[in-house]
């Protein structure tokens, strides 16, 4: 069985407009690729740099940049001062070659991003509450117009679409979402956006998307390898390790709940539950920012669940550290930092000592993106794919 897809169209280099096809259709060679996501990482990295980077004589790095910086994609800054010898000019990205745009749909919310080529970004959000497609896809298209008003874009200037869902993966571009966003399962999502605004779709899930968010503007700063866990209203991850998401046979990579057995699966942490059992004790609660109060204000209800779920909790994180290794495990979605902090404040490793030495284990970390990391993502997709 091959992985589903995900981009639509599988070439989506045959949806770009003109002035993208630089080469052979395409918007990069491999070698300009590289040279970008040096720039990416490094802002203002000198020209010397680069080459020592890439282990590239001068001369052909120059022949690099010099093409970049015709077509628009880099823009020279400054010579570096305070250096011996001929001052070499810094590199930085052009924000104003293109943008691109994310969609993340949650159960209740629709975060919206414009994202341009050097990493800049815009958002907007609506709340929905089991709202048809077609509506939601033309308040999208309404927050698309206002952000590229607001960015000083045009629609020719898009690369791309990303959009994000809840939901693991059930086929090519369809998703298995929770319950209010059961209409979604049957729309194969990357072909009907992509066929709607005239650019190519990646699909995704939420998880993966935050996952590549955290990575490129949060603590992918710092480390090359992290794990993502969404705690939303559900519990999902996702992983980025050695440049790119790690996505599975089956694009369902990071599908953390599938650790729980039955036995347990009631007492995972996810936060929805704990909204369910503030509920049947009689406590109003709206939603995930209601627990944030919750947990502040001490409830007795928020202890008890601390306390059954901390084991599951200590089971998924070593579970990721065992599996995967990464630098870095992140905290991140919906639900209120505190109540993330609290587990992670009372977390434990499972780690075994041989010969005297025990294995190095990964940072536990809360998101240093915030509640945006799905859509912020989701406008990286394209540009992953095409640029970097």
């Amino acid at each position: 069985m091959s992985m589903p897809q995900n981009c639509f169209p599988v070439a989506p280099e045959t949806l770009l407009p003109e002035r993208f096809r630089r080469h052979e259709g395409g918007l990069v060679r491999p070698s300009e690729r590289r040279l970008l996501s040096i720039v990416r990482r490094r802002p203002d990295v000198t020209r010397a740099e680069i080459g020592a980077d890439m282990d590239l004589a001068q001369q052909s790095v120059h022949r690099l940049l010099g093409g970049l910086l015709d077509d628009g994609l880099i823009v020279f800054g400054r010579a570096a001062a305070g250096r011996r010898g001929q001052p070499s000019p810094s590199v930085r990205l052009n924000p104003r070659f293109a943008c691109s745009l994310g969609v993340a749909l949650s159960t209740s919310r629709v975060g919206i991003s414009c994202s341009d080529f050097a990493g800049g970004q815009k958002m907007r959000s609506f709340e929905i509450d089991g709202d048809p497609v077609d509506d939601v896809l033309d308040r999208i298209d309404a927050c698309f117009t206002e952000l590229l008003e607001e960015m000083e874009f045009s629609r020719d200037d898009v690369l791309g679409i990303g959009f994000a869902i809840a939901g693991y993966v059930i086929a090519d571009w369809r998703y298995s979402p929770p319950h209010t966003l059961s209409h979604w399962s049957k729309v194969e999502i990357a072909p009907r956006v992509s066929r709607r605004f005239g650019v190519p779709c990646w699909s995704e899930n939420t998880s993966s998307a935050a996952a590549l968010g955290e990575a490129m503007f949060g603590a992918g700063k710092q480390h090359d390898s992290l794990v993502y866990v969404d705690m939303s209203y559900g519990l999902g991850s996702g992983i980025y390790s050695d440049g790119r998401l790690m996505t599975g046979a089956y694009g369902n990579a990071g599908e953390i709940g599938g650790i729980f057995p039955d036995a347990v699966y009631h007492l995972r942490p996810a936060p929805g539950l704990l909204i369910e059992k503030l509920r049947r004790s009689g406590r109003h609660v709206a939603g995930l920012p209601d627990l944030g109060r919750a947990v502040a204000e001490e409830w007795p209800e928020v202890e008890d669940w601390l306390r059954r779920v901390q084991p599951q909790f200590d089971s998924m994180i070593s579970a990721i550290s065992g599996l995967i290794d990464p630098d870095c495990i992140v905290l991140g979605g919906d639900a209120p930092v505190n109540l993330a902090s609290k587990l992670a404040e009372r977390s434990t490793y499972f780690r075994r000592k041989r010969y005297g030495f025990a294995r190095r284990l990964p940072d536990l970390i809360l998101s240093q993106v915030g509640d945006d990391a799905s859509c912020i993502g989701a406008a990286w997709l394209p540009l992953q794919d095409f640029a970097f």
